[in-house]
């Protein structure tokens, strides 16, 4: 009986440090500022609404994915009717985002999404050019990144079944 004032003293405490950022956050009345997204020019319709593309548009890859390997489907039928290829790196990056640091990087950096597995396969068009300078004999662009994981496995891989 006599530990109770000691017990709550304590368990005041650890709730009030524990839980200081949330409520510091409330009582400032501060908001993470949404980054500002450099939008595409010319291009005013995506291939869904924006709301829909925000929250969703990692499934809609995912499906693109799906039906271009298992059923062959190689076009996407936007809810406006018009047609586009179902392609990450030859529709989004090369039509519409040109710019993957500026628009993918930025956004997925400030939702905290530890880097999509995207571009484990797929490579970013200006990565793309640096590759085909290359094998031209000129020198290469400045480059952001190294080769994507999986890309980098399987050149391993053809490199032992070349060495047999």
């Amino acid at each position: 009986m006599r530990d109770r004032i000691p017990i709550f003293a304590g368990l005041f405490i650890f709730v009030a440090l524990f839980t200081f950022p949330l409520w510091r956050g409330v009582m400032a009345r501060t908001v993470a500022r949404q980054p500002e997204l450099s939008l595409p020019v010319g291009q005013k319709d995506c291939v869904l609404p924006r709301e829909q593309m925000r929250q969703a548009h990692m499934q809609l890859l995912v499906q693109w994915r799906e039906d271009k390997v298992r059923h062959g489907v190689t076009t996407f039928t936007a809810y406006d009717g018009k047609q586009y290829p179902a392609s990450l790196t030859g529709t989004c990056l090369t039509q519409c985002h040109t710019n993957k640091a500026e628009f993918c990087d930025r956004c997925h950096q400030y939702s905290g999404v530890s880097g999509p597995y995207c571009f484990d396969c797929h490579v970013d068009p200006k990565h793309a050019a640096n590759a085909s300078r290359a094998a031209a004999g000129a020198p290469k662009l400045p480059e952001s990144g190294a080769v994507p994981p999986t890309m980098a496995r399987v050149m391993g891989q053809l490199a032992a079944r070349s060495a047999r």
